[in-house]
């Protein structure tokens, strides 16, 4: 009877050796007057033989099958105003191992992203989305230009490197420039009488 499935990650190639899984529970007659006995069981060890990647490894490199898409949520901002740009990547394997770095983007201030992750397994095999909500502000006005954003990934299935890649994105700002926050000075306090 399945109780518990957990997928695991080798971080080297060779042969790992997953320990044995322990569980301990109480059993009883059913009857009021009878105290529970503890039982506890141990399985057995199980062995893996882990393969290494073939080289070259690409970049950011990962494990298993994804598609990747981007958009923003709209095309035309004033100047200081933002927009939201959503990368999404989904498919099977470890979701949790995805990075992806937006390169700097001329006369835009772009925030740290927000990142969420949803992930489920069906059938023994791990699978899920991550999702990357970045804020970009348009400092400048003009059309701001979102490159492309690619995902390198090893198919264990076709044992293939791959990569998918999102579509350059693009919006513009209207208005001029605006002037930046003055910044607080602090001001000299006048000496103390001795």
């Amino acid at each position: 009877y399945p109780i518990q499935r957990s997928a695991a990650f080798a971080q080297r190639s060779g042969e790992l050796t997953i320990g044995p899984p322990k569980i301990a529970f109480d059993a009883g007659t059913g009857n009021f007057f009878d105290a529970p006995q503890r039982i506890e069981r141990v399985g057995v060890p199980v062995t893996v033989r882990v393969k290494p990647l073939p080289p070259p490894v690409p970049f950011n490199a990962v494990l298993g099958n994804y598609a990747i898409d981007a958009r923003l949520d709209r095309r035309t901002v004033k100047t200081g105003d933002a927009v939201t740009l959503r990368v999404n990547a989904g498919g099977v394997g470890n979701v949790n191992d995805l990075r992806i770095d937006l390169p700097p983007i001329a006369g835009v201030r772009t925030l740290q992203p927000a990142i969420r992750d949803q992930q489920r397994l069906t059938n023994g095999q791990l699978s899920g989305t991550r999702s990357w909500e970045w804020i970009l502000i348009a400092e400048s006005p003009g059309e701001h230009r979102v490159p492309p954003i690619a995902l390198h990934f090893f198919d264990p299935d076709t044992e293939t490197y791959q990569s998918a890649r999102t579509p350059a994105l693009s919006f513009s700002a209207t208005g001029a420039a605006k002037a930046p926050e003055p910044t607080i000075q602090a001001v000299d306090a006048p000496p103390k009488p001795s």
